[in-house]
């Protein structure tokens, strides 16, 4: 049976006391040995039989016992993925474009980030690079968040720093802005959903064997920024391809299995900001014509090196959401 020294007198058991007794019964011990040890360190016989009473209904204590042993073997489980994933070389691999096959086995059904070089020039967004888009698009109204360096959370409060402007005077100030993180066009924004810019999707050529054409519309954003524009580390709930087509980016990953390492605010993770020395990370400069696999709840921040366009694809031919990981709903 599992020791604890203090003795106590009071009126109620303490959450340390009562955990104290909840672990001994769950690890088996007889009941009136647990009681006797309450009654020896000052609890009235009152408060055992009632604490007692509330946790040996033969329902109640099965129930967790069975919780318990889920969550030993979760634990397990845990500590041996970690356990391999320290060894991380702190680079994210990079592959040749896979078949279907080779891409659902060994990255998305495992969890596995993966950088693809020299790819998205195939896929038909070449075009897809400020001066192309102001050439053809310049006119289109969009709606992008500008004045974000008024905002200590700009991303979880973009719409707060969400404005109409011209898709041509939006590219205009990117390009003069310099190093900034004040205006961002971003995949809370829609404009491939939303506005003339869904005519893009059009040029769009898929890999139909990894990807659903027929879901395109509301699976790919487009992501329009200076250099300085900063996502603070943060997860989603889907699978993501995201492709560069523009400038650079440096992006940071840490596994998901760390998740606990952090303070959290919904998807946000603190510290929002590089370094991140307390777990395992890789990192990448995703430059123009690579892809990056960012499988669904590996913890990300993302900051643009240069002047930088992206879009990012959901539309997988496998399932493709999971809104049940929220790490910071999970209470202590």
């Amino acid at each position: 049976m599992k020791d604890h020294a203090e003795n106590i007198s009071v009126t109620t058991l303490s959450d340390e006391w009562r955990s104290w007794l909840l672990d001994n019964l769950i690890m088996g011990a007889p009941a009136h040995v647990v009681a006797d040890t309450l009654v020896q360190r000052g609890v009235p016989q009152s408060i055992v039989d009632a604490e007692l009473a509330r946790f040996t209904e033969p329902t109640v204590l099965s129930y967790i016992q069975e919780e318990r042993r889920k969550h030993a073997h979760a634990s397990q489980i845990l500590a041996l993925q970690r356990a391999h994933l320290d060894r991380l070389s702190g680079q994210i691999p990079v592959h040749d474009w896979p078949s279907a096959s080779m891409f659902f086995e060994s990255f998305y059904a495992l969890n596995r980030p993966a950088i693809f070089r020299d790819v998205v020039q195939e896929w038909g967004v070449s075009d897809w690079t400020m001066d192309g888009l102001r050439a053809r698009y310049g006119h289109v109204e969009i709606t992008a968040c500008v004045n974000r360096s008024a905002s200590v959370q700009p991303d979880r409060d973009y719409a707060k720093h969400q404005t109409q402007l011209g898709l041509g005077h939006f590219i205009d100030r990117v390009q003069r802005s310099g190093h900034s993180n004040d205006l961002y066009l971003i995949a809370n924004n829609h404009v491939l959903r939303d506005t003339k810019l869904s005519a893009l999707l059009d040029d769009v050529i898929l890999d139909e064997a990894i990807f659903d054409p027929q879901r395109l519309s509301g699976s790919c954003s487009l992501w329009i920024g200076p250099a300085g524009t900063r996502t603070p580390l943060h997860h989603d709930v889907s699978n993501i391809l995201l492709g560069q087509v523009e400038g650079s980016k440096r992006i940071t990953l840490i596994p998901p299995q760390y998740a606990d390492a952090f303070e959290w605010d919904g998807f946000y993770a603190q510290p929002a900001h590089p370094p991140f020395d307390r777990v395992p990370t890789l990192q990448t400069d995703l430059t123009a014509g690579d892809a990056l696999f960012l499988p669904a709840g590996w913890l990300h921040h993302v900051e643009a090196i240069s002047p930088s366009v992206s879009f990012s694809l959901l539309c997988f031919r496998q399932p493709n959401s999971f809104p049940w990981f929220r790490p910071g709903d999970v209470s202590t």
